[in-house]
């Protein structure tokens, strides 16, 4: 569900040996999923848009710790329309911005996608939907109690200013404390934990914006 950038994810805090990872908008191929595998328990790779599906299960299809899925996290149940570059954008698709090409895909709540896995938590969830997050936290509130730690790409334009003021509020208001991490200036990823925030000298960029333990 996104174009790939270089993020690390993992910044702040990291998969620990056998955690359950839930990776919305694995993109065309997997990486966030590929990089924590030989750690996580489980992996749920979430990821709408026809073309990288086909990469994600040629991948991952014959690994029994990967699960695929291929629908679009959003407000609603059904059907809609994602919009994907087919060139010059490699793998990139959202389902709020305008790109030249539309898709019909499946969409579902990410509450209802977590409950139909069964899963009892979630150690790591990471968020990258091409600006569509708004939408994707609207009906996840049973997914984030129950998860510990959360990161979401937040630089992504809403109505003229990216969404990261929007997650933060969310994500404090769902009891996490929140910090945002800027690499390079301008594009920030909001970390949520329910852990005691411990910001080392090494750590830079860094705004710590809720502390709602």
């Amino acid at each position: 569900m996104s174009g790939y950038l270089d993020h690390d994810y993992e910044f702040l805090f990291k998969v620990s040996p056998g955690d359950v990872v839930v990776d919305v908008g694995a993109g065309p191929c997997g990486e966030f999923t590929q990089s924590v595998l030989d750690r996580a328990s489980i992996v749920v790779a979430i990821e709408p848009y026809s073309k990288n599906l086909r990469r994600l299960h040629e991948l991952f299809g014959c690994d029994p710790k990967v699960v695929i899925v291929g629908k679009a996290v959003w407000f609603r149940s059904g059907d809609g329309l994602l919009n994907f570059e087919p060139k010059g954008w490699d793998g990139g698709c959202s389902m709020v911005c305008p790109l030249s090409e539309k898709e019909r895909v499946k969409v579902d709540t990410l509450d209802n996608l977590v409950g139909e896995l069964d899963l009892k938590r979630i150690d790591f969830l990471k968020m990258d939907v091409e600006g569509a997050e708004l939408e994707a936290l609207e009906c996840a509130n049973r997914t984030l109690a129950m998860t510990r730690h959360v990161v979401v790409a937040a630089y992504h334009l809403r109505d003229g200013r990216n969404t990261c003021d929007w997650v933060e509020k969310l994500l404090g208001a769902c009891g996490f404390r929140t910090i945002v991490h800027e690499t390079p200036p301008g594009m920030p990823l909001v970390y949520g934990t329910r852990e005691a925030v411990e910001v080392g000298a090494r750590k830079q960029n860094l705004k710590i914006t809720a502390d709602n333990g």
